[in-house]
C-alpha cells in the first residue's frame, strides 16, 4: 500500500494488522520494519517471496504497489487487494478481483472472509 500518511490508509493498516493477527498472520508494511542499511526494494521482494499471503491496497495509484502485485501474482502467492470505494483501477488491473470498502468495519469483515477462504485452500 501506499505510504502515504493519510488517516484512512493509515486506519486502513491498522485494521490490515489486527485481523490478520486474529488469523495467527502478522501484517506488517516494510517502511514500518525496515532498518536503515537495508534497500527498501530487496526487502519488499523478500518480505512477498516470505509471505504466506499478500494484502495490497491499490487505493492510491502508486506504480510500486502494482509492481509488488504482479511479482505476487508471478510467484503463485495468494493476494488480497483492497481499495477505498470509489477508487478507479488503472486498465492494467482493473478486473483483479477487489475488496472494496468505504469503513473499517466493512473492510475487517471482507478481509476475514477473504483470509478464512485463503486457509481453507
Amino acid at each position: 500500500m501506499s505510504f502515504a500518511e493519510k488517516g484512512y490508509l493509515l486506519d486502513a493498516y491498522d485494521t490490515f494488522c489486527r485481523v490478520c493477527a486474529n488469523n495467527q498472520f502478522l501484517g506488517f508494511k516494510v517502511d514500518d520494519h525496515i532498518d536503515t542499511n537495508q534497500r527498501i526494494v530487496p526487502t519488499v521482494i523478500d518480505s512477498i517471496r516470505r509471505s504466506a499471503f499478500i494484502i495490497a491496497d491499490v487505493s492510491e495509484p502508486r506504480p510500486n504497489v502494482y509492481y509488488e502485485l504482479g511479482y505476487a501474482q508471478a510467484l503463485g502467492k495468494s493476494v488480497i487487494t483492497t481499495a477505498y470505494e470509489g477508487t478507479q483501477l488503472p486498465f492494467d488491473i482493473f478486473d483483479v478481483p477487489t475488496l472494496y470498502w468505504d469503513n473499517q468495519r466493512t473492510l475487517a469483515q471482507k478481509l476475514d472472509e477473504r483470509i478464512q477462504r485463503i486457509l481453507r485452500t
